[in-house]
């Protein structure tokens, strides 16, 4: 579960997604997002234009499914920033194979009903009933409309992690799920609605900075992302004189900092 230095930010990434003024997919991978309703805001770090907030009635995020982006194995992971404040059953933070009245793909959501908590789940491709579906629950309620960095990492129906601002949350498994393998159907994948037998529930809240990975994500690999595009102030000390060589040590105080060279 635990790693003790973080792989290539890059490395095995699907989708990536930072809302910088519009919803394209910046992996490179072109699962760009087309946006219904959702409106561009500030994000966690006071940038303007920079995070979708979506109303919790109408708005969305479509995705194009292109290059790799419905793995057929595991691991998965799914992490992003969001600020949620929803009073209902929420929309998916991401999913990546909204197809109606059908638990399909990986997904990830906030649970008002069940407290607040982050679920995170993937589908087998039956109805949207517990017997489709293999789902975990954060012990952390999220739904605070507060920024939090979360994470989820599927590696198998009873294998899954629950990160939150880089911690660890243990989770629990819902024991009715009792889907079978990871199924898709081909449909695109979404940000804020989802579409069950019950309805069609929408997210409340802001989301940013989602990212979709084929592989699994480390508590390194969540501190470095979380710590990335925090702006940080470092005192290094007085200036030294170096000569060929030798070397100076920099100490940064923050777990996993990314420099301006791209080393952690």
């Amino acid at each position: 579960m635990f790693s003790l230095s973080a792989q290539s930010l890059t490395d095995s990434l699907i989708a990536f997604y930072p809302f910088n003024g519009n919803a394209a997919d910046m992996s490179g991978n072109g699962n760009n997002g087309t946006v219904s309703g959702a409106t561009l805001t500030t994000d966690h770090l006071g940038n303007a234009n920079s995070a979708y907030n979506f109303n919790g009635t109408t708005d969305y995020i479509s995705f194009l499914n292109n290059l790799h982006f419905q793995p057929q194995s595991f691991p998965i992971s799914i992490c992003a920033w969001i600020k949620s404040n929803s009073v209902s059953a929420a929309g998916y933070i991401f999913g990546n194979d909204l197809t109606s009245q059908s638990y399909t793909g990986v997904n990830m959501q906030i649970n008002p009903t069940g407290g607040g908590v982050l679920q995170i789940y993937y589908g087998d491709g039956g109805t949207t009933g517990p017997c489709c579906r293999r789902s975990k629950f954060s012990n952390l309620n999220i739904n605070d409309n507060q920024w939090h960095f979360v994470g989820g990492v599927f590696r198998g129906p009873t294998d899954m992690d629950i990160w939150i601002d880089c911690g660890y949350d243990t989770g629990t498994y819902n024991n009715n799920g009792t889907g079978t393998s990871l199924f898709y159907n081909g449909n695109n994948g979404c940000t804020g609605r989802c579409q069950y037998v019950s309805g069609t529930y929408f997210y409340t809240g802001i989301i940013d900075e989602v990212r979709l990975y084929h592989r699994e994500l480390h508590q390194s690999d969540f501190m470095a992302l979380y710590n990335m595009m925090q702006n940080f102030s470092l005192n290094l000390g007085s200036d030294t004189a170096v000569c060929a060589g030798d070397s100076v040590v920099l100490n940064s105080p923050y777990p996993n900092t990314l420099w301006s060279t791209g080393a952690i």
